[in-house]
């Protein structure tokens, strides 16, 4: 009995392998049949997709055109004109649907109904150009600003005599009605009526072909289905045997197998969430470490900040009383000339502390990335002639001479804050280092790459000169050569030239002679720069607005020298009418009994109520919010927020009276009320 068993299941085998190979035929078969009917489907659905496309562009291209006639017909905007001929000469959306058409095998009747459409829409387009060459015709346009083609376009359809003799008006009225009159749009629709019947209907044969394609596609899926399932169900069938004799076998040896997989499995789990902790150990770590480190360097970086804001408060505020007396003693014409020098050589000693201050504030700032740069196009001739300007009394009393050659050079695209700091370094520099001789400004401009220009310029001194080996220390922070000279400094002004010089990706050459003097020079690679005239107001005038001494002042400041000074300085150009307070509170005080003043000058930094307090209770009050607050501080950052806080204005201290002159002259129009000027409740 097993022996027939066994020949009875060989010859199930073999029955069940030829029906198989059968099927395997079929299959094949009816694969082909799929590819080649996708085939049909794919293209079917381009038909439908190129009728869609060529359809749209055919009733945008007619719209276009109909709609910029009608437009230039109403408004005789040219704009509408160059869009008309814009649509029929470039855009040619129904010449791209022709084309489109004309790509379709089965569009041989489309092709011979577009043959007529476009020979019917001549006669349109000579009803648009005569509507066009009427308005023309009517506003007296000069047809020579039109485009060569355009106006070869508009002569090839001439007016008749007829029209050439109709009044302005009616040419006008003309031009309009042939482009509304329903003739227009028969003779439109009946243009393109066809073409659009026509291909429609074949969008519609292109939609019929791609769904019968689709179900027969479809149909052809399900047999090959059915197909695979019947060869599954053999195959399955085949191995049912093997499947039946060895069970008892597959069942121990998987037993056994799972044992061992489930060993594994659990081992590898263990080992995965062991590695998963661990890893996730060390990011923790690695994550705090970092935090802690931002943390460091902030905190670093906002005790620096704020001791350095401190500091140059602190010695601001001094150094304000210092500037400002000493100048105002220096205005008196009648003072013997010992003591004009000596106020001379204060006024200069505060000057170079002004500028150790001001050096420390950009290195700290350059060193924190906070420096911003504000490019725009630039005269640089006149930006160098306004820094020598300001050397000129210095050199003037060391019987220095200070030569400015600078070529003639179009506007340039520069960071003119920065650039002046750096040449105001460079001279400064020269200036205490030179105890006789000359000093040389040059400056010259080249071309570049890619459209742009190199600008160089230099500074020269007959001074002291530098050993060789000190050369390049010298940009250093806070380094300085052995010269012998009385001259000290932070060794700060180099270093600031050369990071601003990085940042604006550029360089500092230092070339000098011990005993001969030295040559700095600075080169801009890459700068834009334009040939049109550049206007900029680099100062206001040294003159005060003769209106402004009409002006009355509240000063506000817990300092009495800074008060006195203020008041003082006021006295000397004109403005008499001050009141002073020592705090915000005495301000307010002021401020809510009449009269008002024009202006408030108020310090930051007081007692009881401080500058901050004082403007938003002002701002807040509707009887004081338009009265203009300007602060008086020495805290520099105050002018990055200075008007976010309310401020109308800033002057910074130290200032002297050709500074508050400018700060008034600057100021005028936004405290100068004309039609208020003599309103009782101001004083």
């Amino acid at each position: 009995m097993k022996s027939n068993l066994e020949k009875c299941i060989s010859f199930c085998v073999v029955i069940a392998g030829f029906i198989w190979m059968i099927l395997g035929a079929l299959l094949i078969q009816n694969t082909v049949h799929v590819f080649r009917d996708y085939t049909r489907v794919e293209l079917a659905q381009q038909h439908y997709y190129d009728y869609s496309e060529a359809a749209r562009l055919l009733r945008l291209g007619s719209n276009i055109l109909t709609e910029q006639a009608r437009l230039y017909a109403v408004t005789f905007d040219l704009r509408y004109l160059l869009g008309y001929f814009r649509e029929k000469n470039t855009d040619r959306h129904r010449e791209q649907a022709i084309n489109i058409l004309g790509e379709i095998p089965e569009s041989t009747e489309t092709k011979r109904l577009i043959i007529q459409a476009v020979s019917a829409s001549r006669s349109l387009e000579y009803t648009e150009y005569r509507s066009m060459n009427l308005i023309i015709s009517a506003n007296g346009y000069d047809r020579t600003i039109l485009p060569k083609e355009i106006e070869k376009q508009l002569s090839s359809n001439p007016l008749s005599e007829a029209d050439r003799n109709l009044p302005k008006e009616d040419q006008l009225l003309l031009a309009r009605r042939i482009l509304a009159s329903s003739d227009y749009q028969t003779q439109k629709k009946n243009i393109w009526g066809n073409v659009e019947f026509h291909m429609s209907k074949m969008l519609e044969d292109s939609k019929q072909q791609y769904l019968a394609t689709s179900k027969e596609v479809t149909r052809r899926y399900f047999y090959q289905i059915v197909y695979l399932s019947i060869q599954t169900l053999i195959l399955l069938s085949i191995l049912l045997y093997a499947f039946i004799v060895n069970r008892k076998r597959l069942e121990a040896t998987r037993k056994l197998e799972g044992t061992n997989v489930h060993l594994v499995h659990e081992a590898q789990l263990v080992k995965r969430e062991a590695e998963m902790q661990l890893q996730q150990t060390k990011l923790e770590a690695q994550l705090a470490a970092q935090e802690l480190e931002v943390k460091l360097k902030q905190k670093e970086l906002e005790d620096r900040n704020l001791l350095f804001a401190s500091l140059s408060h602190d010695m601001r505020t001094p150094l304000n009383s210092i500037i400002g007396f000493t100048d105002l003693l220096r205005s008196e014409n009648d003072m013997p000339a010992p003591q004009k020098d000596s106020l001379d050589s204060i006024a200069y000693s505060g000057s170079i502390l002004l500028e150790l201050i001001n050096d420390l504030l950009d290195l700290f700032k350059l060193e924190a990335g906070k420096i911003e740069f504000n490019y725009n196009y630039y005269d640089f001739q006149e930006l160098v002639q306004s820094i020598v300007k300001t050397f000129k009394p210095t050199t003037d009393a060391k019987k220095l001479a200070l030569v400015m050659d600078v070529a003639k050079m179009p506007a340039l695209y520069i960071d003119m804050e920065h650039v002046r700091r750096i040449l105001s370094n460079l001279i400064s520099n020269a200036v205490k280092f030179t105890s006789e001789g000359t000093i040389t400004i040059s400056a010259a401009c080249h071309d570049g790459d890619a459209n742009t220009k190199t600008l160089v310029f230099s500074v020269k001194d007959t001074g002291v000169g530098i050993e060789p080996d000190e050369i390049k220390i010298l940009t250093e922070p806070y380094m300085q050569g052995k010269a012998k000279s009385n001259i000290k400094g932070t060794g700060l002004g180099l270093s600031i030239c050369k990071i601003l010089l990085e940042n604006m990706k550029g360089t500092l050459d230092i070339k000098s002679d011990k005993g001969i003097g030295s040559t700095f020079t600075v080169t801009l690679n890459n700068i834009k720069f334009t040939e049109q005239t550049i206007e900029h107001q680099e100062d206001a005038s040294s003159q005060l607005n003769p209106s402004i001494k009409e002006l009355s002042l509240l000063m506000v400041d817990d300092t009495s020298l800074n008060l006195k000074m203020l008041k003082l300085m006021c006295e000397k150009l004109g403005i008499t009418k001050t009141r002073s307070a020592q705090n915000g509170k005495e301000a307010l005080d002021l401020l809510r009994t009449p009269p008002l003043p024009d202006i408030v000058m108020t310090d930051i930094q007081m007692p009881i109520m401080d500058g901050m307090e004082l403007v938003a209770e002002i701002r807040k009050d509707p009887k004081l919010s338009a009265l203009p607050v300007y602060a008086v501080t020495a805290n520099i950052e105050m002018l990055k927020n200075y008007r976010q806080n309310g401020f109308t204005g800033l002057l910074l201290k130290p200032y002297n009276i050709a500074k508050l002159t400018e700060f008034f002259n600057k100021t005028h129009d936004d405290f100068l009320d004309k039609d208020n000027k003599h309103d009782e409740n101001r004083y």
